[in-house]
């Protein structure tokens, strides 16, 4: 049996076409009731990072627990994506309204579910309907009607159907994405529900896109059709095109029993003035009548000095001009300017700008009179004001409806009866969004309906409501050369960006081709599928999880380098001359026995190594200094055979160990020193070398003894006990040696105590941080770990750099993209393995056991560890020219990428073509705003297009802006940043490690300080952008910050205690910072001055910031599951979801403990995102003790002794 649908719509759509005769069969099927529509589009966007669905799973390495979890979220993601609407029974009741989203907000109120009680009349349109097609005309309450949106009707209309019909109802509308669901979804709907009610529009995109047939709907119902109005097809041929004959009641009197007509009651007022000019007017008009953008608010107010009184004209220009509305009057101006041409923005319309921002001064300085006083007010307003006061003067729960015909009267009256002494009122207002409107005078859908259930609820008693509310454009229309073009935006973080059609004599031709013209781009591109749905996922970089992609538990044997090549190196015959070496001991306090300097002989001259640390008697700290000295000493054959013979003796007597006398065969040579001081390399070895010792020891094999006594060296006793600590000593040696071997490898000028500080490893775990050490490894000196910590952050610098001057037309999410595939651990690990770069790292101690082994077990991820700490190490070597060059070479060597060409920092600037828009000469506006922020922040731009371009939103239409969006220059910005901040934590913190680092690094380049700064420094005043709820929320966010700090008693950190900003405050310090980095001549400088400036002044002292990260929940979570229940299998995952509400794309996040859900989020980003998941776990937690969590999810994870580092994500 073929299945059919009822669908019962009201009409507020454009539906075109022959398609639009929409035959209504009878058989047996289901129903779909329909409403009206007037939400505004769905303007999607989405946040990039914390987007952990896509992984990789066929890659090498990857867990069958991280797969499973993968599974997990996977499965969770479509169910929440494909769920549909909003179910009452999960709703948060409990939540304010200003945390829901609007269908929750809907779906919260009581939408008058009843039993049905058919009247007489339409028991008889009914059965007129049963035999033809019919059109009901019916009266109704068309005051209650205009103010109910499409959404509350679809609830409401589900609702009582749902009470009076045994079939399954379900309800649709536009907020929900409808229009990304797949055919596959809207089938399991048509198999779950008999009854739909939608949108006309959702039946329209149904049946364009063959998810359903007009043969499987039964029974079609059209509400509220009076609608449709002006050109909509239904208006001009709806008994034609739906085959059907319009009908009413044939006894008046039945219905009009029924429906209450409303109580007329007319107010008389005296004859209005004619329109005047109040003082304000005058003053305005005098200076600023010629502008044309000024145009429409004269005339409001020329009106409204006549309809509304003085008072109300001259508030329109305090609403008018306000500063959050001045960037849109600018921008106008530019519109104006460019209209015709493409060239730059002229003189004149910088000129304008100015004296719009005049303009707004002088209304600021304006004494506006008191409503209250005589002639403020019209006679119409004054009646109004009157009657208003009778109802309102005393407690009532009386509520009033002000109906007016523009939305500028609806806002002023608004605010007149909040300034009017009535005690009782609660004025709201209710309009509409329309382009071209006068800036300030519009509201977003979300405040038109928290206005409506506020007026329900009776917390707005006293509403001005515009009578024609219309749905939000999504297009930017500009005519250009006498036609008209329309540019298509696209979400920030599309793909696509958009594109801009051809030009066309008609605006609505223009937007209907360039819609058209997108769609066959995104479906070139395989965005679109056959129903012309979107099947877009995120492009995630294959090495996007690069630090997981290898497996840091994972060990494998590795070639071990035990002895330097200099030992080995003038082998094969005994030498005429060698170099010496004095080694001194400087020990922290008394020792046993008095310990004599050394005389260390090589065959070549060793470097000058770094003072270190050795234990002698019972753990007394000893430095050794060693002396090279700069003289060679040439040996006759018998002094070189006293050498030779004291050195076998030294290892015979003191250490136990025989060898043969070959000096051919020998690296090195033992020998007492005269002096006890420490020495200085000009000494001449032949002077200070203790020949009378020498000499004895080769001349005497040992001393007589008798039966009484034992044998005894012959070598003094200091010379011995320091010859007793000679294996430590060599054995720093070594590593030093095979350090700078290394380095030498690739060719790397580098510091011998940073060489081989960055290839010692001296625990099985040295990259877990306040971990537990195992097999510590004593008296290697420091490990790799904090050189580590600075060369990831160069790193992650300089190949931002690179591919910002080299691929100057990438956006900022192929940035991201190619810089993973760079600097990911797994790049490093292999570069590493093809130049052996194992071979070099210390991976054991000293030990007087000796070994011969020549092979250690390393992790994947320690030798990616290692390349980042050479690079740390390079970056502190300094360079011939910058101090930056070793490092950049380093970073060259060690990615091995085309990608990364540069040998020294000035070949990044080299490598940097100027792009044509910071090349071609500033407007007047540029030059305006660089003059601003350059009082601000004392940098004076040379190319103000730069900051131009770090100070526009990727919402600005491109048709409008002369410059790129601020994305690239943030993404070079954000690491310049970083590393300003982390060289600074080094420099001051030396004996901090790197975790504590990493912690307090995150306070400094959080974007909650950023976007705080953003607003100190005011650059939020100078942000371009074309979104309504941006601006609400910068507005909203400064005045937080502001007032925050302003109670802040001068605390530095009053910035933590607010909310999160918008992320486009921190954003634009990072392009700033990037722009400023790039007109400077990629001068590293600039950053550094800007630091010390603006944000150091806030991190003086560091410890105010200690429980900074740890605050974070995502680092709690991880903190109280690893170490409170010992858990190991769990993880964080985040993935994007359609949007709702009309409002940028959602992201969810879960916590998944022993492949249980335990906590859910969702946010706008999956950074927020996995903030709320992990607030919500932490709150199931709290419930818990570590016995019951283990009986609770069947954890096992202390008792297996399961150390496998868990999928946590990052917690910024």
């Amino acid at each position: 049996m073929s299945s059919a649908h009822a669908f019962n719509m009201g009409v507020n759509s454009d539906l075109h076409g022959p398609d639009q005769n929409l035959p209504v069969e009878t058989m047996k099927g289901r129903a779909v009731t329909m409403t009206e529509d007037i939400l505004q589009e769905d303007d999607r966007s989405s946040d990039e990072s914390d987007n952990d669905e896509h992984e990789d799973q066929s890659k090498a390495g990857v867990s069958q627990q991280r797969i499973t979890q993968n599974a997990k979220f996977n499965d969770l993601l479509a169910q929440r994506a494909d769920t549909g609407p909003i179910h009452e029974n999960k709703l948060t009741h409990d939540l304010p309204d200003a945390q829901l989203s609007t269908a929750h907000l809907v779906a919260k109120q009581d939408l008058g579910i009843g039993t049905l009680d058919p009247r007489e009349y339409q028991l008889e349109l009914f059965e007129r309907a049963k035999a033809q097609n019919t059109i009901a005309v019916l009266d109704t309450d068309a005051l209650t009607r205009e103010q109910v949106d499409s959404v509350t009707l679809a609830y409401q209309q589900a609702a009582v159907l749902r009470n009076n019909l045994d079939q399954s109802v379900g309800h649709f509308f536009g907020a929900m994405g409808t229009d990304l669901w797949s055919k596959s979804v809207w089938e399991q709907h048509f198999q779950k529900n008999m009854v739909i009610v939608c949108t006309a529009e959702i039946l329209n995109q149904c049946l364009l896109n063959s998810y359903v047939k007009m043969s499987q709907i039964n029974l079609l119902i059209f509400d509220e059709a009076h609608h449709t109005k002006k050109d909509h097809p239904y208006a001009r041929r709806l008994e034609k095109l739906l085959d059907s004959r319009i009908a009413t009641t044939s006894n008046m009197s039945l219905l009009r029993q029924v429906v209450r007509r409303p109580v007329e009651r007319v107010w008389s007022f005296n004859r209005l003035e004619q329109p005047f000019a109040t003082s304000l007017y005058k003053q305005l008009e005098d200076r600023f009548g010629d502008m044309a953008c000024l145009e429409g608010i004269f005339r409001f107010a020329w009106q409204a000095s006549s309809e509304l009184g003085r008072w109300c004209s001259d508030r329109a220009w305090a609403r008018a001009l306000a500063d959050d509305v001045l960037p849109k009057l600018e921008g106008n101006v530019r519109k104006t300017a460019n209209s015709e041409t493409s060239s730059d923005v002229p003189e004149s319309a910088y000129k304008e700008i100015l004296r719009i921002t005049e303009a707004s001064e002088i209304v600021k300085d304006y004494e506006f009179s008191s409503p209250e006083t005589f002639g403020q007010l019209s006679p119409k307003v004054q009646v109004l004001r009157e009657e208003l006061a009778h109802y309102f003067g005393r407690p009532t729960e009386t509520k009033c409806i002000v109906f007016t015909q523009k939305r500028y009267t609806a806002l002023i009256l608004s605010e007149l009866f909040q300034t009017l002494n009535i005690p009782f009122i609660r004025p709201g207002v209710l309009i509409g969004v329309r382009s071209g409107d006068l800036a300030g005078m519009n509201i977003t859908f979300r405040q038109q309906f928290i206005s409506l259930v506020k007026f329900r609820t009776g917390e707005i008693n006293c509403l001005q409501y515009e009578k024609e509310i219309s749905a939000q454009v999504t297009y930017v229309v500009l005519p250009i050369n006498g036609a008209f073009v329309c540019e298509v935006i696209l979400p920030e973080k599309s793909p696509i960006r958009g594109l801009t059609g051809s030009p066309a004599m008609k605006k609505s031709i223009a937007k209907r081709s360039a819609a058209f013209d997108t769609c066959l781009l995104l479906r070139k591109n395989k965005l679109l599928d056959d129903h012309f749905n979107s099947i877009y996922h995120r492009r995630l970089p294959a090495m996007r999880n690069a630090k997981l992609a290898i497996t840091s538990k994972r060990t494998s044997e590795y070639d071990m380098i035990s002895k330097p090549s200099l030992w080995g190196r003038k082998q094969g015959m005994p030498p005429k001359e060698l170099y010496g070496t004095v080694i001194t001991f400087l020990p922290s306090s008394q020792l046993s026995h008095e310990a004599r300097p050394l005389l260390l002989f090589t065959r070549e001259r060793l470097p000058h190594f770094p003072q270190f640390p050795i234990f002698l008697d019972d753990d007394i700290e000893t430095t050794i200094l060693t002396t090279p000295l700069e003289k060679q000493i040439l040996l006759s054959k018998e002094e070189l055979g006293a050498l030779t013979v004291f050195t076998l003796r030294v290892f015979r007597d003191v250490f136990h160990k025989t060898y043969d006398n070959e000096p051919e065969k020998m690296a090195y040579w033992l020998a007492p020193v005269k002096v006890q001081s420490p020495c200085i390399p000009s000494f001449d070895p032949r002077q200070i070398l203790d020949w009378e010792s020498l000499n004895y020891v080769r001349d005497n094999d040992s001393i007589p003894f008798s039966t009484e006594t034992h044998p005894e060296s012959l070598i003094p006793a200091a010379t011995a006990f320091s010859c007793l600590a000679f294996p430590a000593i060599i054995s720093r040696i070594d590593a030093y040696l095979i350090s700078l071997q290394g380095c030498e490898s690739l060719n790397f000028t580098v510091r011998l105590d940073l060489a081989l500080e960055a290839f010692t490893k001296d625990s099985d775990n040295t990259e877990e941080h306040r971990a537990q050490q195992i097999h510590v490894q004593r008296g290697m000196g420091r490990n790799y770990e904090r050189l580590e910590f600075l060369g990831d952050c160069f790193l992650k610098m300089a190949t931002s750099i690179a591919l910002f001057t080299q691929n100057p037309d990438d956006d900022e999410f192929d940035y991201h993209v190619n810089r993973m595939c760079l600097i990911c651990n797994k790049n490093l690990f292999n570069a590493a393995v093809k130049k052996e770069i194992y071979k070099y790292i210390r991976s054991r101690g000293f030990s007087r056991k000796a070994t011969t082994e020549s092979k250690h077990a390393l992790a994947e991820k320690t030798i990616a560890d290692v390349c980042e700490a050479l690079i740390g190490a390079s970056l502190l070597s300094g360079g011939p020219e910058h101090r930056f060059d070793m490092a950049v070479k380093a970073v060259t060597t060690l990615v091995n990428s085309p990608s990364h060409m540069a040998e020294r920092w000035k070949d990044y600037i080299s490598l940097y073509t100027i792009p044509k828009y910071q090349r071609r000469a500033a407007d007047g506006a540029e030059i305006h705003l660089c003059r601003k922020v350059e009082e601000k922040l004392s940098y004076r731009f040379r190319y103000p297009t730069l900051l131009g371009s770090a100070f526009t939103h990727p919402s600005y239409p491109s048709a409008w802006a002369k410059v790129p969006c601020y994305q690239r220059l943030e993404f070079l910005g954000d690491s310049l940043i970083d590393m300003v901040c982390v060289e600074d934590l080094f420099a001051r913190y030396p004996d901090r490690d790197p975790q504590w680092l990493t912690e307090h690094k995150m306070a400094m380049v959080s974007n909650k300080f950023l976007g705080a700064l953003a607003v100190k420094l005011g650059l939020h005043t100078h942000l371009k952008y074309f979104s309504a709820p941006l601006q609400s929320q910068i507005t909203q966010y400064a005045e937080e910050i502001q007032t925050a700090e302003g109670e802040s008693e001068s605390a530095v950190d009053y910035w933590t205690v607010t909310k999160d900003p918008p992320k486009c405050l921190p954003d634009m310090v990072e392009a700033y910072v990037g722009a400023v980095f790039v007109d400077s001549g990629f001068n590293f400088e600039v950053i550094e001055e800007f630091f010390r400036d603006h944000i150091k002044p806030f991190f003086e002292d560091m410890a105010i910031y200690d429980s900074f990260a740890n605050k974070h929940p995502t680092t709690f979570l991880h903190n109280r599951l690893t170490n409170e229940f010992g858990c190991m299998n769990y993880c964080l995952k985040a993935g994007e979801m359609p949007s709702i509400d009309g409002a940028p794309a959602g992201v969810l996040a879960a916590v998944i403990v022993h492949d249980v859900v335990i906590a859910e989020g969702t946010a706008s980003s999956g950074r927020y995102a996995k903030v709320k998941a992990s607030e919500r776990a932490l709150a199931v937690l709290d419930e818990l003790s570590s016995a019951a969590f283990q009986r609770k999810y069947r954890c096992d994870c202390r008792e297996s002794g399961d150390l496998a580092r868990p999928d946590i994500g990052t917690a910024i």
